[in-house]
Order: structure tokens, then C-alpha cells, then sequence
């Protein structure tokens, strides 16, 4: 399993064509609660370079961990979490404000993508279903299509410094109500891929997500699904990897989030020691792709997160 544990870029922003905002859904939470916490400010990123950049807090994180190094990197799998330079640390006062509404009450996903590779409308929607039901969020989430961005190409291979250029797209917290999560969709692949080795995606600084959508595109396109059948495997593996991604944005597993009671995988940070978890490390390989196969076969409810998560969110609502 290759499972890179530290994320840093730097890059001066690529410009594209600005698309029409559109809210997809809207959903308000039912939970009620108090933060424990203040707000990380504006952006809540920071951490060396790529905080220079975004102008937020003092620390960030990659994939939902908080230390340098790399780990199992000669397994030759894919993986959900991608990084390499830069060591950076979570943001826990931003990751209570995501549970909690006691300071924001409303949850927004700027979404952009580069051309031709949107995300779904019904992961879209299932998004805002899925987190409207877990976080504490009663002013809504909503899920806003920003930009679209220039292509790269099939070939085009993502250097860390070209991941800063996508983030620097990101508009910030729009209010003081709101709290927002960046999503971008690219072509092409992660740098660091090989034949063997695939990054599906990447998340920082409980705040940036990019996700890989023509490599998760051809490995569920492997699936041997035909037809209907098809098209949901690829739209579950979709869903899988930014909610995957976001749980860690979220802070889940000792990402940010403290837990109450540890479920965390000792030899692979902030991944859960549950397969029946979207957190559970080994889903950032092919067997991610297999369990979503089979689940699909047997009519089975999808991944998603086991009770220990949901109890850290409960924790701080």
C-alpha cells in the first residue's frame, strides 16, 4: 500500500474561465449542540508554504494525517491519499466548527473542475444527504459549482506545485455564518503514479480536496460492470473517495477531531481499524474498488462511516 503521510506545494495561481454559481441542494442538519472551539480563520490552511499561500492557520494536514514520511510506498496499489514534502499538522478549532453550528451554521463545497471532468450531480446530491445528517449544520449545505478550469490533458501528471495553482481558486469562507470545503476535480494523474501505483485523492489542511477524476474513472471502468451496473460502480467509487477525503478534512480519525475512544489503525494514521468504515485504510487500494463491486452485485448498503466516527462528530456538536 502506498500511503504518502505529508503534503506541500507551492505555485502561483492558474487562471481559468469562471463558471456560474449554482447551488445544487440544501439541507439543514436535525442535531443540536455547542462548540468547544473557535474558527482557525479565513481558510484555516496554513503550514509552511502552502499556508503563505492561503493565508490561514499555523498548521495543516494531508489525507487525514498529521506527520511527515512515507509509508509502505513500494506496494505498488492505489491510493486514496496522496503528498510528498512538506510535513504539516491538522487544524482542530476548524474541524469543531465543521461539527458544530454554535459558530457557523451553514456548510458549503466549492466545487471546481477542469473541463470534461465534473463531478456528478447525484454525488452532489448525495453529499449534502449524507453530511447534512451527520454535522450540525442547520443554516444548510450546499454543494456550489464555481469554476471550471482550463484542461491539462490525459497525459498530464500533477506536481505538488500545480495542486497549489488549483487551491489558489478557492474563494474562502463567504461569510461569517458560513464555513466552506474546496473540491476540485482534474484530469490526468498524480506525479508520483506508476503502472501499479494510482492516487485517487488528495486532502490538506482540513480545507482542500482534489480529487483524481479520470484515474478513479478507469479503475472502476475495470470493474467489469456493463451498462447501468457500470455507471453506478463509477458513480460509488466517486462518492467513496471525496467522502473518504472529506472524513478527513472532517478530522476523522485523530485527524484534528479528538476520538472517544480510539479506533485508530496504529500503522496507518487517521485511518479506521473497521472495514465496515469508508475510513479503513485498505480502501485506498484495489480492494476498494472490489468491495464496491461486490456491494453493488449484492444489492448491499454502500461504505460509510462506522459509529466511532460518527461519535467524535456527536462529541463536539
Amino acid at each position: 500500500m502506498k500511503l504518502w503521510l505529508a503534503f506541500g506545494c507551492l505555485g502561483i495561481v492558474a487562471c481559468g474561465s469562471s463558471g456560474q454559481t449554482t447551488t445544487t441542494m440544501a439541507h439543514p442538519a436535525g442535531h443540536g449542540g455547542q462548540s468547544s472551539g473557535g474558527s482557525g480563520g479565513n481558510g484555516g490552511v496554513g503550514g509552511s508554504l502552502l499556508g503563505g499561500i492561503l493565508g490561514g492557520g499555523p498548521s495543516a494536514s494531508i489525507g487525514g494525517t498529521s506527520a511527515g514520511g512515507a509509508g509502505n510506498p513500494d506496494s505498488g496499489e492505489p491510493s486514496l491519499d496522496g503528498g510528498s514534502i512538506l510535513n504539516m499538522n491538522p487544524t482542530p478549532a476548524r474541524v469543531v466548527d465543521y461539527a458544530s453550528s454554535a459558530r457557523h451554521s451553514r456548510l458549503i463545497f466549492e466545487v471546481d473542475n477542469v473541463v470534461g471532468m465534473a463531478q456528478r450531480p447525484n454525488v452532489a446530491t448525495r453529499l449534502v444527504q449524507r453530511f447534512g445528517q451527520i454535522l450540525d449544520k442547520p443554516g444548510g449545505i450546499e454543494v456550489v459549482d464555481d469554476q471550471i478550469l482550463p484542461t491539462r490533458g490525459a497525459d498530464f501528471a500533477w506536481q505538488d506545485s500545480d495542486l497549489a495553482d488549483v487551491a489558489m481558486q478557492y474563494n474562502g469562507d463567504p461569510d461569517a455564518e458560513t464555513l466552506s470545503i474546496h473540491v476540485v476535480y482534474v484530469d490526468g494523474h498524480y506525479a508520483t503514479d506508476t503502472g501499479s501505483s494510482k492516487t485517487l485523492g488528495i486532502s490538506w489542511g482540513n480545507l482542500q480536496v482534489v480529487i483524481f477524476k479520470q484515474t478513479i474513472e478507469d479503475g472502476c471502468g475495470g470493474l467489469g460492470l456493463i451498462g447501468p451496473l457500470r455507471e453506478q460502480g463509477c458513480e460509488e467509487s466517486e462518492f467513496g473517495v471525496l467522502t473518504h477525503e472529506v472524513g478527513h478534512v472532517l478530522g476523522l480519525v485523530d485527524n484534528g477531531l479528538m476520538m472517544v475512544d480510539d479506533h485508530k489503525d496504529p500503522m496507518h494514521p487517521a485511518h479506521d481499524v473497521s472495514t465496515a468504515c469508508i475510513m479503513y485504510w485498505a480502501y485506498e487500494g484495489p480492494g476498494f474498488f472490489d468491495v464496491i463491486k461486490t456491494k453493488i452485485l449484492n444489492q448491499s448498503q454502500p461504505l460509510t462511516f462506522c459509529q466511532h466516527c460518527l461519535d467524535d462528530i456527536n462529541a463536539v456538536k
